[in-house]
């Protein structure tokens, strides 16, 4: 799958559940909601705001997809991941950052939450691409995000990132020790 593709099906999957409970391709019935799509024009004001530049594939996400909850209400282990809304980027995530000497826009783009494993989904701008994205425990602070993605949450490329999220209709993916995979 593509990362088109992958887009192409959320956005498919959004027209159809409208908020309501949709049954996927392995049967498993999720709600997925859109809670703004976006126009170029409504990015660019957004960056030129906060004086910063979207990665390509995130724009590309919210031109596509928009800002959205996805994966919601199903039976499985995954209780969904929510794409949040560019105006309220900074309100959600403030209490990561430190307010003398913020990282949020300047290192950090918080994009999104993972529901039911409780972490922040974040790209770190500073880093090149396309390793800049990473899971981050709702527990840490920003300023122990990068340390962190070293360590337990590596950074990935976005792509790839939703490319398995769609895969796997939003049911996380269980540690070799549990699921008994190697």
């Amino acid at each position: 799958m593509t990362f088109q593709e992958a887009l192409d099906f959320l956005a498919r999957w959004l027209d159809e559940s409208v908020g309501q409970l949709i049954e996927l391709p392995s049967g498993q019935r999720k709600g997925l909601r859109l809670t703004q799509d976006y126009t170029l024009d409504e990015i660019e004001e957004f960056e030129d705001e906060w004086d910063l530049d979207f990665p390509a594939p995130y724009r590309q996400f919210l031109l596509t997809v928009g800002a959205c909850e996805v994966f919601y209400g199903g039976t499985g282990t995954g209780r969904g991941v929510s794409f949040s809304r560019l105006d309220s980027i900074p309100e959600l995530y403030h209490e990561y950052f430190d307010k003398k000497d913020s990282q949020l826009f300047s290192q950090f783009l918080p994009i999104g939450a993972i529901y039911g494993q409780q972490q922040v989904a974040a790209f770190d701008i500073t880093r090149e691409m396309p390793d800049n994205f990473a899971l981050f425990s709702d527990e840490q602070q920003a300023a122990d995000w990068a340390a962190a993605a070293e360590v337990t949450s590596p950074w990935v490329r976005f792509e790839d990132w939703v490319i398995r999220l769609v895969e796997l209709e939003g049911e996380p993916e269980l540690p070799p020790e549990s699921s008994g995979a190697v």
